[in-house]
């Protein structure tokens, strides 16, 4: 018999059939990240094939994540969810400056070129630093905290006791800061008063 070799032979990728997103560490709210994105064919091949020729893939969108829920002395924020990505090689794109502010696992979805379905990605974002700290009775971080805490106390002069007050703590996006049987380790008072 015989055979026939052929060389030369040029294979190109197909269109944009699955997006994938790289897995992106535990973010701060309030900081910017990057996130990289990647297109493949039907068979697994990088391609840009139906995504355009720019730097932001035809179809991008990014979004998922929620506002951060305020209050407690701090604001509710909107996270920053950039509409454009920079091409770095065939089918991988970087998505920049994307910022979260609410604690806790966010779901991004990332869809690019037609892909049937969108790339989905869970990024856990711890709270930002201390911004404020509230104080109740009641061991419940749910209430509305006000500035003056009544000391419902028991016993004369200088053995005076109150009841147990419990600490909460909180960043500027209304986050609290660390879990909540976090305990306070050094406690001042002032404008203390006596009631007549």
């Amino acid at each position: 018999g015989r055979t026939l070799s052929v060389s030369n032979i040029s294979v190109s990728a197909g269109p944009a059939a699955t997006v994938t997103v790289d897995p992106i560490s535990i973010q701060t709210a309030g900081n910017s990240f990057n996130a990289t994105v990647r297109v493949f064919d039907a068979v697994g091949n990088p391609t840009s094939v139906g995504c355009g020729a720019g730097q932001t893939p035809t179809g991008f969108n990014l979004s998922g994540a929620t506002a951060s829920a305020g209050g407690h002395g701090g604001t509710a924020t909107n996270p920053v969810q950039p509409q454009t990505t920079t091409l770095v090689s065939t089918g991988v794109y970087t998505a920049s400056g994307i910022t979260l502010y609410r604690k806790g696992p966010n779901n991004l979805s990332f869809a690019a070129c037609g892909a049937a379905s969108a790339a989905s990605r869970s990024v856990t974002v711890n709270e930002a630093a201390l911004n404020a700290v509230t104080l109740h009775s009641a061991d419940d971080s749910t209430l509305n905290h006000t500035a003056q805490v009544r000391c419902e106390h028991s016993g004369t002069g200088t053995s005076v006791t109150c009841t147990p007050m419990y600490a909460f703590f909180w960043d500027t996006y209304g986050n609290m800061v660390g879990g909540s049987s976090d305990s306070c380790d050094n406690w001042s008072w002032n404008n203390r008063t006596l009631a007549g």
